[in-house]
């Protein structure tokens, strides 16, 4: 965890993606916290991320252990789901990889792990032991169940109407 030592402020700030195109894979794991030393800013340009500042502080400690205590208060669903994305279960989690604006300090990502993709979550759905083209609407979601029985035990939400849904579309 880098930590900017030469600033008057750090502020706790929260993005989110708010353009188009958000179930394309490469938003999936964009939402987060941030420690920074800048305030966020306007690009003058077509905005497509959404920060809210939840205040400013004296530290980089500061500043994270007020973002620790806003990521612990969030409802379980804001903290464990980020439609269309299945997030593990656990909170949130330190994203260590460096960012590329050096002024962020430290990033807060939902949940332990990184969510499943789009991709991982379709191999898992079609390759769901008993569903052929011609199961019944019955045996979809019963498979459906167990799938999301196992997602949830590997750590991972995904709703078992969800996948009984994707399933009875036939969405590949």
């Amino acid at each position: 965890m880098k930590m900017k030592t030469e600033t008057d402020r750090y502020y706790v700030v929260e993005v989110r993606y708010a353009g188009g195109n958000g179930d394309a894979e490469s938003w999936a794991d964009f939402d987060r916290y941030e420690v920074t030393t800048e305030p966020p800013r306007n690009s003058g340009g077509d905005v497509q991320v959404r920060r809210t500042i939840h205040g400013a502080y004296a530290s980089a400690d500061e500043a994270c252990e007020a973002c620790q205590d806003i990521l612990a208060a969030l409802p379980a669903g804001q903290a464990t789901i980020a439609p269309p994305w299945p997030y593990a279960a656990g909170g949130w989690r330190v994203d260590d990889a460096p960012s590329p604006d050096p002024a962020v300090c430290v990033v807060y990502r939902p949940g332990d792990r990184a969510p499943l993709t789009r991709d991982a979550l379709r191999l898992r759905v079609f390759n769901v032991p008993g569903v052929s083209p011609g199961s019944s609407d019955v045996e979809l979601c019963a498979a459906a169940d167990v799938l999301a029985d196992e997602l949830y035990a590997a750590g991972y939400i995904v709703p078992a109407d969800v996948i009984c849904r994707v399933l009875q579309l036939g969405c590949y």
